[in-house]
């Protein structure tokens, strides 16, 4: 489960657009209201957290690179995600309405909701090109079977 810098580049590149992706789906729903506030707000905060959260990914990423249970990397992801998606949303919010968003509650909960699978998805995405990569570079020797027999013989098998 170890990864290069390009992969791990492109999978935060891929959980932050399945965040854009997740975030405007779960935000039509609710209201139609939302479309503008979402898109004004969720790209440039999304790009400071994708910024500000991915050094703390990789240290995770680099964590886990010996363990081969998907599930765990899976669950280790979209709690970061979770979390991420709480405190961005937590300060955007504040910030732009002052500290009251009492009302603002739907919006705080698709939000930050919708950034766990979207890092998950952005892990599932780098880590299975990353191994479909690796299976393309493993060098695959012909075996034959009589070769013991023939080293035995030329005597190349001292």
């Amino acid at each position: 489960m170890n990864f290069s810098r390009a992969e791990f580049l492109r999978g935060a590149l891929a959980a932050w657009l399945w965040f854009l992706i997740i975030h405007q789906v779960f935000l039509l729903f609710p209201a139609a209201g939302y479309g503008y506030v979402a898109l004004h707000f969720s790209v440039p905060w999304s790009f400071g957290a994708l910024l500000v959260g991915s050094p703390i990914a990789f240290m995770i990423g680099r964590a886990l690179r010996t363990n081969p249970r998907k599930w765990v990397h899976v669950t280790a992801f979209a709690s970061f995600g979770l979390l991420l998606g709480v405190l961005t949303t937590t300060i955007a919010l504040w910030l732009a309405l002052d500290g009251d968003f009492a009302e603002w509650w739907v919006f705080f909960s698709l939000v930050a909701i919708s950034a766990s699978p979207a890092v998950a998805l952005g892990w599932w995405y780098a880590a299975s090109r990353a191994l479909k990569s690796d299976e393309g570079n493993t060098i695959r020797r012909r075996v034959d079977p009589d070769s013991q027999y023939e080293d035995g013989l030329l005597g190349l098998d001292r």
